[in-house]
């Protein structure tokens, strides 16, 4: 029964460990999607000249999940309430986004901020503001690249390490 109890303490620190180094990768995968759909974006806008809301529609089609989150959120709330703006239904999107995936303050404060201007002026300012907030999130996953690459392995073994170091209290 011992035995039990040490196997499962030390695979549950394990898997915590490993947890957390996956969310570092998936931290940076969500970063180039995000790329990706804000080009898909840019392209809607610029060259279909598509309305916002059915921009926001198209691109929430085409990319997956967590990503699609923060465009079909930021659609329904633009097709849901009567009278709020493009700001705050991009902010609606990214807090959907937030909840549904593991971004940092930094990541999301670049979001936030893009759509502060989002529906705002014309096409041209609206692809330069897409350009920036591309370039601002390409320099966020290169950071979150090097997190990972320095982290990631640390955190599992720290948390296999920690589960072996809780063994050792508990039962010697």
């Amino acid at each position: 029964m011992r035995m039990l109890g040490a196997l499962l303490v030390f695979l549950a620190f394990g898997s915590l460990g490993l947890a957390v180094a996956r969310n570092l990768v998936i931290r940076r995968e969500v970063l180039r999607e995000l790329q990706t759909a804000l080009q898909l974006l840019e392209t809607e806008i610029a060259y279909l000249a598509t309305p916002l809301p059915q921009a926001l529609h198209a691109v929430a089609a085409k990319t997956r999940v967590p990503t699609r989150v923060l465009f079909a959120a930021a659609c329904e709330a633009l097709h849901s309430t009567l009278g709020i703006t493009a700001s705050e239904a991009w902010s609606a999107g990214v807090a959907a986004l937030a909840a549904a995936a593991p971004l940092a303050e930094e990541d999301l404060a670049v979001l936030t901020d893009f759509g502060q201007g989002l529906g705002q002026g014309d096409r041209t300012d609206q692809v330069k503001k897409l350009e920036l907030v591309r370039v601002q999130l390409r320099q966020l996953e290169e950071g979150a690249r090097e997190d990972q690459a320095r982290q990631a392995k640390v955190w599992q073994a720290l948390g296999f390490l920690g589960g072996a170091t809780i063994i050792l209290l508990l039962y010697w």
